[in-house]
């Protein structure tokens, strides 16, 4: 009670009072505190803790849980961890259950595989299995449908034409069937030799359609320029290198021999005895003797000329269109510009059509005459070939002065300076050609 802190005297008195109601129950000590007590009644309350008799029975003594010692070398889940793994608990479970309800797979083998599929004989029932998911369905089908199209009906293969020419063309060699794109591309030959009007104007707007790749674009090309030989009767390279054969046997005079005329350029003359020799034995009627004559062809392709030619120039110039033409892909443009020669040599001669024909082809190519690729410019000289001896003669001399002009000029700077042997070529053979029927228009 002698401590300097209020809190240890109020203490030591109340440990003072405690003490001596146990030594002298009669006279306790009794200190004067009220304001103390006031002051710190939250302190211990020894009074009644005192009072309270203490019954020994009423002790309980508390189960201490037993000390779990962690093992060093246990591995530690957390929380995350420890949900991953009762997921994994009831994933198993989960897939235990379901391997109970599966059902076994049937492992007789029936060989429903090795019947044999028979052949279309209808243009639907091949539309059908080439249009199926199956390997063998899509096979017998692509190999019969050339003879389809051959031996069916004229008005019912042009009632499914349009159908059967988007299934061909669509057609993906998904299941690696032998010869694929031969027996596709046959058959859309064939379609399109048949139904040409139907064929040739569907090939030549899907040329520009967006859902077409580059390859398909080639087969187009290549299906319109076959089929217009078919009609024709006509059979030729389709690289004109039929033109460099004959070509190669011209020789060109030099330059400073060239005389200063219209054409500016000169080929060897041919033998003036030679050729009367010709033009007499033609002229000759020998009797008792027979001539094999040639056997004559109707040319089916020229009342069907438009629906070829046309639509592949339609869409030519179309800022939307698909490729890039004078870029990267060049090689499309040059493969177009060859079928499109094509199609003037399967016309044949010149009439009015023919020569609206050649003058449309003529100004198409003029404005891309000096293409940096060298497959373009042999198409281009391969088509300015077909140009000059498709349009007449008199034609030539009449309405196309200025352009013969121009034309002249730049097939002899072709021959001078191109870089390429077949473009110099096929110049010469060009130059040849129009000075030749220039010649014929002068000297009837």
């Amino acid at each position: 009670m002698d401590q300097p802190l209020p809190k240890f005297r109020i203490m030591g008195m109340r440990v003072a009072e405690a003490f001596s109601l146990v030594i002298d129950p009669e006279k306790p000590l009794k200190f004067q505190m009220d304001d103390a007590q006031d002051e710190f009644q939250d302190e211990i309350q020894v009074e009644e803790n005192l009072n309270t008799p203490i019954q020994v029975e009423e002790i309980s003594v508390k189960k201490q849980k037993p000390v779990v010692r962690d093992d060093p070398d246990a591995l530690f889940f957390g929380s995350d961890d420890l949900q991953d793994e009762n997921q994994l608990e009831n994933d198993e479970i989960q897939v235990e259950n379901e391997e109970d309800d599966l059902v076994p797979f049937n492992l007789e083998d029936d060989e429903s595989d090795l019947v044999e599929i028979k052949p279309p004989v209808f243009l639907k029932n091949c539309i059908t299995m080439l249009r199926e998911e199956d390997p063998g369905k899509q096979e017998v089908a692509l190999k019969n449908c050339e003879n389809l199209i051959q031996n069916c009906n004229k008005s019912l293969l042009d009632e499914g034409a349009e159908a059967l020419v988007k299934t061909l063309l669509s057609l993906q060699d998904t299941f690696s069937i032998p010869n694929f794109n031969s027996f596709r591309l046959s058959s859309l030959v064939q379609l399109t030799s048949r139904s040409p009007e139907i064929c040739a104007r569907y090939l030549g707007s899907a040329f520009y359609a967006n859902n077409f790749n580059l390859q398909q674009r080639v087969d187009i090309l290549h299906v319109l320029s076959k089929s217009a030989m078919n009609l024709s009767g006509f059979e030729f390279q389709d690289d004109a290198d039929h033109l460099v054969a004959n070509i190669s046997q011209l020789q060109l005079e030099p330059k400073n021999q060239v005389e200063k005329s219209k054409s500016k350029f000169q080929l060897e003359q041919p033998d003036f005895q030679l050729e009367i020799k010709k033009r007499i034995e033609s002229n000759t009627r020998r009797w008792g003797s027979t001539r094999k004559k040639s056997a004559s062809r109707v040319n089916h392709f020229r009342q069907h000329v438009s629906a070829f030619f046309f639509p592949l120039l339609a869409k030519f110039d179309d800022p939307k269109n698909p490729f890039d033409l004078f870029g990267s892909e060049s090689f499309i443009l040059a493969r177009l510009v060859q079928t499109l020669g094509i199609f003037l040599e399967c016309y044949g001669d010149g009439d009015v059509l023919g020569t609206s024909l050649g003058t449309t082809l003529l100004d198409f190519i003029w404005n891309f005459r000096f293409q940096d690729e060298r497959s373009v410019r042999r198409s281009i000289l391969f088509s300015v070939s077909r140009v000059i001896l498709l349009l007449p003669s008199y034609y030539l001399q009449a309405h196309m002065d200025d352009q013969i002009s121009e034309l002249v000029y730049w097939l002899q700077g072709v021959v001078e300076d191109d870089a390429d042997d077949e473009c110099r070529s096929l110049a010469g053979y060009s130059l040849h050609k129009l000075h030749s029927r220039l010649q014929i228009e002068n000297n009837p």
